[in-house]
């Protein structure tokens, strides 16, 4: 896999069937950086897109089985690391730090460009 196509493949489990539009907003990347990601993940058998019927310029973009199974892979994997990541930390501090990231992404949210 190449960097970012988890995110992709996690925001399509979120809501598959998304058009290129919507998930190069949901994404937050431009237009031609989601097509090149979408083409290369369809190589690779992890997604495929299907025209509109109102508009053959158009595609929308499905999870696949394999894509399927490589998002729950990532999930999966995730999880463990949060868990190990985190292991030392009783709950009052897991409260804190959850509190403090938070923070930072609002923050990173709201900043200026």
């Amino acid at each position: 896999m190449h960097p970012g196509q988890e995110t992709v493949l996690l925001t399509l489990v979120e809501n598959d069937g998304q058009t290129m539009t919507a998930l190069a907003d949901a994404l937050e990347v431009k237009p031609p950086t989601i097509t090149k990601m979408v083409s290369r993940m369809s190589s690779q058998g992890l997604v495929s897109r299907n025209n509109l019927e109102t508009d053959r310029r158009s595609f929308t973009v499905f999870l696949t089985e394999d894509g399927r199974s490589k998002a729950n892979e990532l999930k999966s994997l995730w999880k463990r690391l949060e868990k190990e990541a985190m292991s030392a930390l009783d709950e009052k501090d897991r409260k804190r730090f959850a509190r403090m990231l938070g923070q930072v992404a609002e923050n990173l949210a709201n900043r200026e460009s």
